[in-house]
């Protein structure tokens, strides 16, 4: 339909567009001798070539109003098919299944089982958390130790070898006086 409207558009810009050139030929066949027959041969022919269009653009628009009509039932039908999908819609939105209680009652069963197991885990994650704290600072503890008692070990066996030496010396020392003492009794006696 609007195709066709385009193309007579087109056509009439293009007739209009030769209307220059007719113009011409007009005013020179004017100009010159006029036989009368050739004159309404050509006004006749003219005429029917105009009837025949005319025929063809009234018949153009006889589809058109044909397929205006069959669009406007189209639209009709359809504007009806849409109204009764927006009925049904509407009562399926309204619609409730009878088993909706129980899974609104089970959804809430769900929902505190489900917060229940958060703070569990979240517990859980603390507690854990709060263990390997615990044996982190007992193994700093251990180690901390062990090398206090590698300290006392290493100063255990310096004070050892302190009392052999200490020992040893005090030894030399009686022994000498000993020494000492009997030379000194031996020259009173001499």
């Amino acid at each position: 339909m609007a195709s066709e409207l385009t193309e007579i558009g087109s056509n009439l810009h293009d007739l209009l567009g030769e209307e220059l050139e007719l113009r011409k030929n007009r005013l020179s066949a004017i100009g010159q001798p006029q036989n009368a027959d050739k004159i309404r041969q050509g006004v006749e022919k003219k005429n029917e070539e105009a009837i025949e269009a005319i025929k063809d653009v009234s018949e153009s628009i006889e589809n058109l109003l044909k397929d205006e009509e069959t669009l406007k039932e189209k639209k009709k039908r359809k504007m009806g098919e849409l109204e009764r999908s927006k009925k049904r819609s509407s009562r399926l939105e309204s619609f409730r299944p009878g088993f909706m209680d129980e899974y609104e009652k089970k959804e809430a069963e769900l929902q505190q089982i489900y917060t229940e197991y958060i703070e569990r885990y979240r517990n859980l994650e603390y507690l854990e958390h709060e263990l390997e704290k615990y044996r982190k600072a007992e193994k700093e503890q251990m180690e901390e130790n062990n090398r206090k008692l590698q300290n006392m070990r290493v100063c255990s066996k310096s004070l050892n070898l302190f009392r052999v030496l200490f020992y040893s010396f005090c030894l030399e020392k009686t022994k000498r006086r000993r020494n000492e003492s009997s030379e000194g009794r031996d020259k009173k006696y001499e």
